[in-house]
C-alpha cells in the first residue's frame, strides 16, 4: 500500500512561496556566475549586490506568477489524483517549465512568422522569422534548464507542502 500525504491550506501557500524563493535563487545564482565569467572580478565586485537582487526579485515574480497559473493547475490535478510522491512532484517541476520556456523560446505557441533575424550565445537563432538549428539548441539548453529548476521547486514544494498521513 502506497503511503498516503497530506497538505494544508497554510502549507500550500508557504510551499509555493518557498519554491518561488528557490526559484529566484537558482536564477539569480546562474546569472552571477555569468556575470562573473565574462565581466570578471573586478566588475562583479561592484554591481553583484544591485544586480544580483534586481535580478532575484524579478525571478521571483516570474516563478510565482508562473506557479499560480500553471504550477497550482498541474499540481491540483496530481494531488486530485492521489499523485502525491515526490516523484510525481519532481517531473511535474520539471516538466512545466520545460515545456513553457521551449515553447516561449520558439515559435510554438505565438506562431510568430515575423520577418525578423537574431544572434545569440556564438551563432544565428533566428533568419527570416524561422528558429535555425543553433537557435532551437539554445532553446533546448534553457528549456532544459529551467527544467532542472523547476524540478528542484517541486522538490522544495512538495517537502513543504506534504506531510506523511497517520492511518490508524
Amino acid at each position: 500500500m502506497a503511503a498516503k500525504y497530506g497538505t494544508t491550506k497554510t502549507r500550500i501557500i508557504v510551499a509555493i512561496l518557498a519554491g518561488a524563493i528557490v526559484g529566484a535563487m537558482l536564477i539569480s545564482a546562474r546569472y552571477l556566475i555569468g556575470l562573473f565569467e565574462v565581466n570578471g572580478p573586478i566588475h562583479f565586485e561592484q554591481y553583484w549586490l544591485s544586480k544580483g537582487s534586481n535580478i532575484f526579485g524579478f525571478a521571483f515574480l516570474f516563478w510565482l506568477i508562473g506557479l499560480i497559473i500553471i504550477g497550482c493547475p498541474v499540481w491540483a490535478a496530481l494531488h486530485m489524483k492521489g499523485k502525491r510522491q515526490i516523484h510525481h512532484a519532481v517531473l511535474a517541476g520539471f516538466l512545466s517549465p520545460f515545456i513553457f520556456w521551449l515553447g516561449l523560446a520558439t515559435d510554438w505557441f505565438t506562431g510568430r512568422r515575423e520577418n525578423f533575424s537574431a544572434y545569440s550565445n556564438g551563432g544565428k537563432t533566428w533568419i527570416d522569422g524561422r528558429i535555425t538549428s543553433h537557435g532551437l539548441e539554445t532553446a533546448i539548453m534553457n528549456s532544459i534548464w529551467m527544467g532542472i529548476c523547476g524540478a528542484l521547486v517541486g522538490l522544495v514544494i512538495w517537502r513543504t507542502a506534504y506531510r506523511l498521513e497517520i492511518s490508524e
